[in-house]
């Protein structure tokens, strides 16, 4: 199985609080570029990542990655023992405020819970999950230009929006 992470545009970031959680209560409206990881994945007995691509050079392929994270944490949800062996290639520029982690987490909940789970899955709950791995891990999932608020949990869809990044070299 083989899918495409998003990077994500914050289009408006209003910060209209803080919780006592930590997390801030935000309205913003999120747009996704045309810029992508790929993340594929196949069943095996342990789970495992190899990244490559060309913003792949300070990533870890280890328990720190929210990739990984995210396939545990689907396994641990699900109470399955079988693995996935995942291969992300990296294109999403790392630390650039285009949510390439999230992203490529989100891929990596949807992609497992596709591997390993069932067809009754409930979108809510699914949100729920990914949202242990970070606020912006729901709405990468949905990968589509909405207006959220709250922590970003909340959601309206917005009218499409297509842009490209150019990146500068």
């Amino acid at each position: 199985m083989t899918l495409a992470a998003a990077a994500k545009v914050n289009l408006s970031l209003h910060v209209v609080g803080r919780r006592t959680d930590g997390y801030h209560e935000l309205d913003s409206l999120i747009g996704f570029t045309d810029v992508t990881d790929v993340l594929t994945l196949r069943d095996a007995a342990e789970i495992q990542l190899t990244i490559s691509g060309p913003e792949s050079e300070t990533i870890e392929c280890d328990d720190r990655n929210l990739v990984v994270q995210a396939a545990r944490l689907v396994q641990a949800h699900l109470g399955v023992s079988t693995g996935v062996d995942m291969v992300l290639e990296k294109n999403i520029p790392v630390a650039a405020g285009l949510g390439g982690g999230s992203a490529d987490a989100a891929a990596a909940v949807s992609g497992c819970l596709a591997l390993w789970g069932t067809s009754d899955s409930d979108t809510l709950s699914d949100d729920i999950l990914a949202s242990e791995l970070g606020a912006d891990v729901p709405i990468c999932r949905y990968g589509r230009a909405a207006q959220i608020s709250g922590i970003g949990g909340d959601r309206h869809p917005s009218p499409s929006l297509a842009f490209g990044l150019v990146s500068a070299c």
